[in-house]
């Protein structure tokens, strides 16, 4: 009887962490948040491991292949769809256009994975990544941080305008970097929806 591989098991252990991140974020207190950054941090890592070990070992599957970025996918879209409504918020239409990219990029790897055909990561793709990373973990931690630090508070305005300042330039570098390699992906891959959308001729 088969088991489960190493990469394959950190990629459902990241998708199961959603819920649990999603949970501790949502309860209003230093320990639930704190927690949320922890898991959320943990998930990152699986992120970073699964492929790699995969790679190295030779493990790579096609459950690895679909799943693998749709988990991260999950992750990323989860903490992006919680900062909209929660403090300190990213507006709508930033995040509308993350996921939009994330659901456009899926729709190009299902298309090449129906040919038989893999959809690799580019150089645009992996630091979309982790600046949507960088830029959630930033925000978990000016959560944790206002809670952390009581006695910051005094001076918490002037240093919640730094923070964000700096959550702000990060948005704009993952707004920018989401664009281009959507943009990428769709201009490299362009042909599988023509290919898609051709009607097969009659046989003759």
């Amino acid at each position: 009887m088969s088991t489960i591989n190493l990469p394959n098991k950190l990629t459902l252990l990241r998708m199961a962490l959603v819920p649990l991140f999603l949970a501790f974020l949502s309860v209003d207190s230093v320990y639930s948040h704190s927690l949320a950054l922890v898991t959320f941090v943990v998930a990152a890592i699986t992120d970073y491991y699964d492929g790699k070990i995969a790679r190295a070992r030779s493990l790579e599957t096609d459950f690895g292949r679909l799943m693998d970025p749709l988990a991260d996918k999950i992750l990323i879209s989860a903490a992006f769809i919680y900062f909209v409504g929660s403090y300190p918020r990213i507006p709508a239409w930033i995040v509308t256009i993350i996921i939009a990219r994330e659901f456009a990029v899926s729709g190009i790897r299902m298309l090449a994975a129906s040919k038989g055909k893999i959809v690799a990561a580019d150089k645009a793709g992996k630091l979309k990544t982790i600046s949507q990373l960088t830029v959630i973990i930033a925000i978990l931690n000016v959560i944790v941080s206002k809670k952390v630090f009581p006695s910051l508070i005094s001076y918490w305005d002037t240093i919640e305008l730094w923070a964000y300042r700096g959550i702000a330039i990060l948005v704009v570098l993952t707004l920018v970097l989401t664009v281009l390699s959507g943009y990428n992906y769709l201009r490299a891959n362009r042909h599988l929806f023509w290919e898609s959308l051709r009607t097969p001729s009659a046989a003759t």
